[in-house]
Order: C-alpha cells, then structure tokens, then sequence
C-alpha cells in the first residue's frame, strides 16, 4: 500500500484545447510526465482541467 507524502497536495490548470490535443494524441506525453515526475495525472478533457497529484516538490517537477 502506497503512503501519500505529508505535503500531498493537489495544483489544477486550466488548459487551451490545442493543449489537451497535445496530451491526448501526441502519444505518449501523460506516460511522460508521470515516468519523469512521478506524480497523479487527471486530465479533465470536458472542463480544460489538468490536475497534478502528489508532493510540493514532485508537482513542481512535472510542471517544469
């Protein structure tokens, strides 16, 4: 069973349509980020919505 770090928190971004086009159907850009930053991913395709998961240091990671 995984333990959420104490800091776990949750940023949400609004995003442009082209961006989530990008998520969506370039591939392999969510798997991406979450190898490299290893944070929760939840794209809210309806509401522009992308949600990063995890401690303040790992959001900030998949940010940049």
């Amino acid at each position: 069973r995984n333990r959420k770090p104490d800091d776990y928190g949750v940023d949400a971004t609004k995003i442009t349509d082209d961006d989530t086009a990008f998520i969506l159907a370039k591939g392999k850009t969510k798997e991406k980020i979450f190898w490299v930053s290893e944070v929760e991913i939840e794209l809210f395709e309806r509401d522009l919505i992308l949600e990063i998961r995890d401690s303040n240091v790992q959001r900030r990671r998949a940010k940049k």
